[in-house]
């Protein structure tokens, strides 16, 4: 035997040499199409919607995390890309510059927003057009006494705290009486006459002036909460919505919508109608219950008291002393209380402030009752589903002519 160390030579045949060579360089050119092909598609687009992402510097990234923007495009590939990458820059800025103003925290050079009026007590500022008219608007939804209040930034704080810790189930006021007494001490505060005051200085210059009288500041700092007070807290979404709609629909951006992770959908005035869900809660959890027509500048809110698929953080259950489960979750009114007797609900209408503010208000009714009766006197297409009820919808008089679709497993019940 051979020792393969021995072979110092190996020969190659010369037959069909020259037919070899042209099989090689053809697949080589094959080979090397198909590689340009793929690299040419890289990045090329069809006809479709497409998600904009919010792009520039770490702040607008962030700003942009909690929303969604799809938007439909037409045209060659080429066109698409361009297109997406003005759009991109459009919406970016756009939601900066919002953003920006309606931050109850953060201040920012050379804007006067929020958290400059939260941090300058008993001082006039001079605000951007698009706040005043934002606040002045927040701070008459705040004086209707309906659940709602433009200075309730401490009490939201607070339970913003409690709800995206990794267990929140122990400082949660049904568990933790000194975090009750603290919750309820920033809710009396928020709704108590004479503790805060928003005065319009004179509108034709946007001025205003936050005060605080001397209990609600003294309050203010013992709790470690002195610099939120203003804070749209449940509305700050819609405001957001509007705001960037009406920022790219001035540029001619039409064919898209805009969403929340409250819920929120706003659909732009050029766009095919799409539907929206209401989910329920069945014995396998979050289901599908109901769907409506999202049409052309209009404006949906679903929102729900249990974590869906796509709301899960910031949100938890616990049991209270009668076994019953009890579900946590941002839609907290702004008295404090904890009604517990929605699971969820679904409004859709013109406005995303209006729709947001009444789903506030139905999910603060304490009684079935209650939210029938606020349900059908609204003028928003309304439907909702209850606790300790399985698989059944309510809807009012708007949500029918509007197109309520009912889900198969689901019992449909109209309001009165």
């Amino acid at each position: 035997m051979r020792d393969i160390h021995d072979i110092t030579e190996i020969r190659v045949s010369d037959k069909h040499l020259t037919a070899r060579t042209v099989a090689f360089v053809l697949a080589l050119v094959l080979a090397v199409g198909a590689i340009a092909f793929g690299v040419s598609r890289i990045g090329a687009k069809e006809p479709g919607w497409y998600d904009v992402e919010a792009a520039g510097d770490d702040e607008t990234v962030l700003f942009g995390r909690a929303l969604r923007f799809r938007y439909r495009f037409q045209g060659s590939s080429a066109a698409i890309n361009a297109e997406l990458r003005v759009l991109q820059g459009a919406y970016s800025a756009a939601l900066k510059r919002c953003a920006e103003l309606l931050d109850p925290e953060e201040r920012y050079h050379g804007v006067v927003n929020l958290a400059s009026l939260n941090h300058s007590l008993g001082e006039t500022l001079t605000v951007d057009p698009a706040l005043f008219a934002v606040l002045t608007e927040a701070l008459a939804l705040t004086e209707r006494g309906e659940g709602y209040s433009l200075f309730a930034g401490g009490l939201y704080a607070e339970w913003d705290s409690i709800r995206y810790l990794d267990e929140p189930q122990p400082f949660d006021p049904l568990e933790n009486p000194d975090e009750a007494r603290r919750l309820e001490t920033l809710a009396q505060l928020a709704r108590r006459p004479g503790a805060f005051s928003l005065t319009v200085v004179d509108a034709e210059t946007c001025a205003l002036r936050l005060d605080a009288d001397a209990a609600a500041r003294t309050a203010l700092e013992e709790l470690e909460l002195p610099g939120r007070i203003l804070d749209l807290n449940l509305l700050r979404d819609a405001f957001l919505l509007r705001m960037l709609a009406g920022e790219l629909e001035q540029q001619g951006y039409t064919e898209g919508y805009l969403s929340a992770e409250n819920g929120l959908s706003l659909a732009l005035s050029g766009m095919e109608a799409i539907t929206v869900g209401l989910s329920g809660l069945g014995d396998r959890g979050p289901e599908s219950a109901a769907l409506l027509p999202l049409e052309a500048g209009r404006a949906c809110c679903a929102v729900h008291a249990f974590p869906t698929a796509a709301l899960g953080y910031g949100r938890y259950q616990l049991t209270d002393v009668a076994g019953r489960t009890v579900y946590r979750h941002p839609w907290l009114a702004s008295d404090g209380a904890f009604p517990g007797v929605l699971l969820s609900a679904a409004l859709l209408g013109e406005d995303p402030v209006d729709v947001c503010y009444d789903a506030l208000r139905l999910f603060a009714c304490e009684s079935p009752e209650a939210v029938e009766t606020l349900a059908s006197a609204l003028p928003e297409a309304a439907a909702w589903t209850l606790d300790g009820e399985a698989r059944l919808v309510h809807f009012n008089a708007g949500a029918a002519e509007a197109g309520l679709e009912a889900d198969a497993n689901y019992g449909w019940s109209p309001a009165a």
